[in-house]
Formats: C-alpha cells, structure tokens, sequence
C-alpha cells in the first residue's frame, strides 16, 4: 500500500490508486511540497554571461544516457479511499499481455471513449478480497465475478460510499463483472457493470426512491429502478487513466 497525500487524491478526484501484481502492499511517499522563492528580487541582469571559447573547441558528447531506456516503465496503479477514507490505499495493476476469452470489450458505443476497452486491471488471485477499499466496503463486495480480473473505478467508489453515508447501510447486489459473465446472464453488450462504475445497489434502512435520489444527489449518471434494487453508475465520470488509456 502506498502513501499519498490526502490532497493529491482530492485534486485528481479518483486518486490514483496497496497490494502489488505478487500480492505486496505497498507504501508510497508523501510529497513535501513546492519550494517558492519569496526575496522579490526584481532586479534584471542586463549583462548576459558571454562564453567566448570557440565552440569548435570542444569536443562533441558522443554516449548516449541509455539508463533511462533500460528503466522499466512504473506500474499503473489506482488508489481508492481506504478504511480511513482519505484516499491514500494504492492498489498496483497488471496489463495482460493478452485478455482471456470471457473479457473480450465490444467496440465502443458510438465511439465515446466511455466505453472503451481497459488496458489493466486489479488482479483478482492475488487480490485481497477482504481489504476495505472504502469505509464501509471491502473489495469483495464489489467484484460480482468468477473471472481473475477486475476494474473498479475509484471516484466511482467515492460516490457510492457517499451513498451508504447518506442512506445507511446498502448491499451492493452488483457490481463489476467480465463482458461474458455479464453477457451470459442476460446483461447488455455495454452494461456499465464491466466498466466498474456501475452497481446495482439495496438499502435495509431506506426506499427504493431514497436510494435513486441519493445516487443522483452523489452525481451518478444513470439511475433505474429495477424490482427491489436500483441500478446506479457513474458513467459520466472520466476514466482511471490507471485502468484505460488516454482516449
């Protein structure tokens, strides 16, 4: 698990993103700030310095720095609210270098970059299903999938623990699922359950119409009623960039 500030979650809306692809949890450092210079000096230097060496006499660089091309690239990762609810739990991803059958992502719908395919994802058997990734939930009470992968959009999560804040406790009867799974059970082709920002959700403590209002209220995108549970997501928030690419 790493260690962010509290203030870089809030700006990012959906901090970015503590367990590792081998099952680690990790800490990151807290950034210490900018140093400003605070003299006022407003005083110009009119006198540039001059190097009058002949530039032909000196010799050409010839290496080449390949320490930066020999660097791996750093892991995507998400950071979710925490059982403290700060924002500072930081889960690492993992890219597949191919995605199993059961993920195959439809083309976009009309194009949007809202729906378009991850390009990593929480690794479901390394995982801990039992760590709080919000106040109120742990990461097993949104993942509603047999697969081995996950994506689960962490503003997404800001607002349905600000859901369970307003109403008490509620189930969530859905939350993230692989296409096929999704598919299999009668589910659309672009269901916002495989995007991990969609969930369908039951309260103990209030009505359906309190659970609808309090998803809309919290800035979710779409609302349904359905039986005895509401469907809420947020599709209308921007993507991770942890989880997908720039569009």
């Amino acid at each position: 698990m790493r260690q962010l500030s509290a203030l870089t979650f809030l700006a990012s809306s959906a901090c970015l993103t503590g367990l590792s692809a081998n099952g680690e949890v990790r800490e990151a450092p807290v950034d210490s700030g900018v140093e400003t210079d605070t003299t006022g000096d407003t005083d110009i230097d009119t006198e540039p310095d001059v190097d009058t060496e002949a530039d032909t006499e000196r010799e050409p660089d010839t290496e080449l720095d390949t320490e930066a091309d020999t660097e791996p690239p750093p892991a995507p990762e998400a950071c979710f609210p925490g059982v403290d609810g700060l924002g500072l739990l930081c889960l690492d991803l993992v890219e597949p270098a191919s995605l199993p059958s059961d993920y195959a992502y439809p083309v976009p719908f009309q194009g949007s970059p809202q729906f378009r395919e991850p390009r990593a994802f929480i690794d479901l058997e390394t995982a801990d299903l039992d760590l709080f990734i919000a106040p109120n939930f742990q990461l097993s009470d949104l993942v509603t999938t047999d697969g081995s992968l996950m994506v689960l959009q962490p503003e997404s999560v800001v607002r349905l623990q600000a859901v369970r804040d307003a109403l008490g406790p509620i189930i969530v009867e859905r939350g993230y699922r692989s296409p096929s799974e999704n598919g299999s059970d009668g589910g659309g082709p672009y269901d916002r359950y495989i995007y991990g920002d969609g969930f369908r959700l039951r309260a103990t403590l209030a009505t359906l119409p309190e659970v609808a209002e309090a998803c809309r209220a919290n800035g979710a995108g779409f609302v349904q009623e359905l039986g005895l549970v509401v469907h809420c997501d947020w599709r209308n928030i921007r993507f991770h960039l942890g989880f997908y690419d720039y569009p």
